[in-house]
C-alpha cells in the first residue's frame, strides 16, 4: 500500500487508461450516498455504507451521469472513506465485490470510472489496513501515478 496523504491508506482498484490525461481537469466522486444508497441499520441507529453486496445499489441516474463525464473526456476518480473493514463491517473482498457491483451497472450505460481510491483506516480498527502516515502532504502525487497531473490547487468544490 502507498504511504498515505492526509491521514489517508489509500487503495488503487482500477487505474486511468494509458493516454495521459496530466494536467487535465478531472471529476472526483464519494461513493457512499453519491452513487450508491446509504444503508439504514435500525438496531445500531445509525446510516452507514453498505455491508453485503445485496445492499449495494447504484443510484438510477448514476450511469448516465458519469457517461457524460466521460463523455467530455473528463477523467472520472472516486476518492472515499471506506472504515467497514477496518471496522469488520466487512472483508476487503466484499469491497471488491462492491467495485464489481459499480463497474457492472455502469457497463450498459457505456459508462467508466478511471480510478478509485479507498480509505480504509479507522482510529478504532479492529482489523489492521496497513495504515501508514503520509510523507508527502497532500493527494497530487498519488494522482499523478494514473496520469492524472500534478497540480490539484484549481480544484472546484
Amino acid at each position: 500500500m502507498p504511504d498515505c496523504a492526509m491521514g489517508l491508506a489509500l487503495r488503487q482498484l482500477t487505474a486511468c487508461p494509458s493516454n495521459s490525461m496530466s494536467n487535465a481537469p478531472a471529476v472526483f466522486l464519494d461513493r457512499d450516498g453519491v452513487i450508491n444508497r446509504l444503508i439504514y441499520y435500525k438496531d445500531a441507529g445509525i446510516v452507514d455504507s453498505p455491508f453485503t453486496g445485496a445492499q449495494f445499489q447504484v443510484f438510477p441516474w448514476v450511469p448516465k451521469a458519469i457517461r457524460l463525464l466521460n463523455d467530455l473526456g473528463l477523467p472520472v476518480v472516486i476518492v472515499s472513506n471506506q472504515p467497514g473493514v477496518a471496522k469488520e463491517h466487512f472483508t476487503r473482498e466484499v469491497l471488491e465485490e462492491f467495485e464489481k457491483l459499480l463497474h457492472a451497472a455502469l457497463a450498459p450505460g457505456r459508462a467508466h470510472v478511471d480510478a478509485t481510491y479507498y480509505c480504509l483506516h479507522h482510529p478504532n480498527a479492529i482489523v489492521d489496513t496497513n495504515f501508514v502516515p503520509s510523507r508527502e502532504g497532500n493527494m497530487s502525487t498519488h494522482f499523478a501515478g494514473v496520469g492524472i497531473g500534478d497540480d490539484l490547487r484549481p480544484a472546484r468544490y
